[in-house]
């Protein structure tokens, strides 16, 4: 799937292909002007190029093309869950387990600063919502086995929500990753989950008879717990993908309809 997004104010391109070259450096008449290509939508050859720009299929020899606004071409293709993948999703279960139970600074016995769910998105960025649904359980069940409390299913959907979440929205984050489209992929699921869900399920486990009051104490309480953990895991998934970071992984990934492909 092609995504194109219109930069910029109108313009006009003149370009000339003569003898299988794109002469993209000689705009007769009209300004220079770049235009982006993403290696994997470029056809390999130059009369290839040439087709795939013109929508010709006879040689361009001469001809003018005018283009009323410049456009940037890029692909946000569907991973393949090879055994790279899997071992990808392994490894972001384990480093959110260890996040959630040795990296942790709990100030209060109402209050709990985690990076835990950094792991879980990134999961659902890289790989889609399923997989990013499944890091978040595995990690959620394998901590529970450390947990004097042991495993109880009500409590299981925030990280669950996570990975699903950042999954929906990976096309969308991955066009244009902005801290603000990081956040988009983190503070849903925060609010849903771990904010409100989870001071519910707190409530019916362990409000008694005054459930209500217990609901909004947790309530409260979380919503400024997650405000600022929320903060820190957008800027910290931003900062990866902003640094390129996940280039190495990106590299590796196959997707569909190719061998791979570099979301970022």
């Amino acid at each position: 799937e092609i995504h194109e997004r219109l930069v910029g104010s109108e313009m006009c391109i003149r370009d000339r292909c003569r003898d299988g070259a794109l002469s993209a450096g000689r705009m007769g008449g009209c300004r220079r002007t770049k235009v982006h290509l993403r290696r994997d939508t470029i056809p390999a050859s130059t009369g290839s190029l040439c087709r795939y720009l013109y929508g010709d299929t006879s040689h361009p020899k001469d001809k003018e093309v005018f283009f009323m606004q410049k456009k940037e071409l890029y692909v946000v293709p569907v991973p393949v869950l090879d055994t790279y993948a899997l071992t990808v999703c392994a490894l972001l279960t384990a480093l959110s387990v260890v996040l959630a139970r040795l990296l942790t600074i709990i100030p209060s016995e109402v209050s709990r600063f985690s990076l835990e769910a950094v792991p879980i998105l990134l999961a659902g960025l890289l790989f889609g919502p399923l997989p990013g649904a499944a890091v978040g359980f595995a990690a959620d069940f394998i901590g529970c086995l450390f947990s004097p409390f042991g495993y109880n299913p009500i409590f299981c959907l925030p990280p669950i929500l996570y990975g699903l979440w950042a999954g929906l929205v990976r096309r969308y984050v991955w066009r244009r990753p902005t801290l603000w489209r990081a956040a988009l992929a983190v503070f849903p699921a925060a609010v849903c989950g771990s904010v409100l869900w989870q001071s519910m399920a707190l409530a019916l486990v362990y409000g008694g008879a005054a459930k209500w009051p217990y609901f909004l104490t947790r309530l409260a309480a979380r919503s400024v717990q997650f405000a600022i953990t929320g903060c820190i895991d957008a800027l910290l998934v931003w900062l990866l993908m902003r640094r390129n970071a996940l280039s190495p992984v990106l590299r590796r990934i196959k997707t569909k309809g190719g061998d791979s492909h570099d979301a970022g």
